[in-house]
């Protein structure tokens, strides 16, 4: 009878152990900006450059987030949060944005972005709704915090 006990023990955690968890996109993470570049047809900013300050995104499976750091005065900027729903699909990544300390002419937005993962590397490049590389908007490179 101990045999049989123990036999089904070992049986119920090698089965348990061999379930498959549900395959996690990879964008889904906590992600620092490290590289940045605004441009339209008269204005290119790169950033951080001399702003003093980080910027995260965060990524759930469904929700993103960002915030806004100002590192000289080690305060969160109020107009730095925003947020919503993505989807990823393809390797096109779709904004949409439910909320925005920014600016409330966010809400409701759709932006649209090439997206990539190497290694440790998040790359984000604007494109058009059929994921046609566009010339201006916001090229952003992120480093993986988790």
């Amino acid at each position: 009878m101990k045999e049989i006990v123990y036999f089904s023990m070992i049986f119920s955690l090698i089965i348990g152990s061999c379930t498959q968890k549900e395959a996690r996109s990879p964008i889904e993470g906590t992600w620092q900006l490290v590289n940045g570049r605004y441009l339209s047809s008269d204005t290119s900013i790169n950033y951080p450059g001399n702003f003093n300050g980080n910027h995260w995104k965060i990524l759930t499976d469904s929700h993103f987030a960002t915030i806004y750091q100002d590192t000289a005065s080690n305060k969160f900027l109020s107009t730095g949060f925003n947020g919503g729903t993505y989807t990823y699909i393809d390797g096109i990544y779709k904004e949409y944005y439910t909320h925005s300390s920014i600016s409330n002419s966010q809400i409701g937005m759709e932006l649209t972005f090439k997206a990539k993962v190497e290694d440790d590397k998040l790359f984000i490049s604007p494109c058009s709704e059929d994921g046609k590389e566009e010339e201006f908007g916001n090229f952003e490179e992120y480093k993986r915090l988790d």
